[in-house]
C-alpha cells in the first residue's frame, strides 16, 4: 500500500502551525508531496509564513453548537 497525499490539520494557532510546518518537512522529506492543510477553527486571517507548511489550504469554521456542548459537557 502507498500513501500519495497527506491532509495536515491544523488549530488557527501559532504552536499547531509550527507543528503542522514541521509534518509537512517530514513528509516532504520522505518525498510524499501532495500535501494539504485544513484549518480547524478557522476565524479568517492568513497563516503565518512558514517553510513546509501545504500550500493547498482548506478551512473549517468554527461551528457555535459544537462549542457551546463542549463547554457543558
Amino acid at each position: 500500500m502507498h500513501v500519495d497525499g497527506l491532509v495536515v490539520v491544523s488549530e488557527p494557532s501559532m504552536r499547531s502551525f509550527q507543528t503542522a510546518s514541521e509534518v509537512g518537512r517530514m513528509a516532504s522529506g520522505l518525498g510524499l508531496e501532495n500535501q494539504v492543510l485544513v484549518i480547524n477553527r478557522y476565524l479568517g486571517g492568513e497563516p503565518p509564513k512558514l517553510d513546509h507548511l501545504p500550500e493547498n489550504r482548506f478551512t473549517m469554521p468554527q461551528l457555535p453548537g459544537l462549542v457551546e456542548r463542549q463547554i457543558s459537557d
